[in-house]
């Protein structure tokens, strides 16, 4: 939510090209509400299938992650920035997956002091079982923190993390772990 009371989200479907889009839900009155398609992903290049919810920096732009696309197929970070009452995607980082690389960002990016965003993929790395990973600078840099699936270790991160004051990263994993149903990790820098 912007201070005007604005509501932001993602749909994983519709849009101009069906892969999903980030709206704007404005208050009208004092029961209805105008919706605003902000951007529609899919066009060539672009990120498609947004997941997870979207966060808001200070100078009002929106962040977020799609699940696939982007320049190397396997999902995106973007940013979304207004200007002029019109909004323009940019993808800050593209996924390649494979071994050195997480794939499928599914969970909600996670904004620390410096400017520097984390999240999860929930697949991609040595073991296909997903990464934490840190974005910084800008240009931005792409740094994987942790990848999943080694032995007793959690696999397939769907969720977004949260952080405590030391900087320590919390998040779950869907399978993996000492009973292969899931973990709940801490990364501590």
């Amino acid at each position: 939510m912007d201070s005007s009371g604005n509501l932001y989200g993602t749909t994983y479907g519709g849009g101009a090209t069906t892969y999903g889009t980030v709206f704007e839900l404005s208050p009208s009155s004092d029961s209805a509400w105008t919706l605003t398609v902000l951007h529609s992903f899919g066009t060539a290049g672009d990120g498609i299938y947004p997941v997870a919810s979207l966060i808001m920096d200070e100078s009002g732009n929106l962040y977020g992650t799609t699940e696939g696309g982007g320049l190397y197929g396997s999902g995106t970070a973007f940013k979304l920035t207004s200007a002029n009452g019109a909004w323009t995607e940019e993808e800050i980082v593209g996924f390649e997956g494979g071994v050195k690389d997480g794939a499928a960002p599914t969970g909600r990016l996670l904004p620390d002091k410096k400017g520097n965003l984390y999240g999860t993929t929930s697949l991609g790395g040595p073991n296909n079982s997903g990464t934490v990973f840190r974005l910084s600078g800008a240009p931005w840099r792409k740094t994987i923190l942790h990848s999943f699936g080694n032995s007793g270790d959690g696999r397939n991160p769907y969720a977004g993390l949260i952080t405590d004051s030391t900087g320590a990263l919390y998040g779950t994993t869907y399978g993996g772990g000492a009973n292969g149903h899931g973990t709940v990790f801490k990364l501590v820098p």
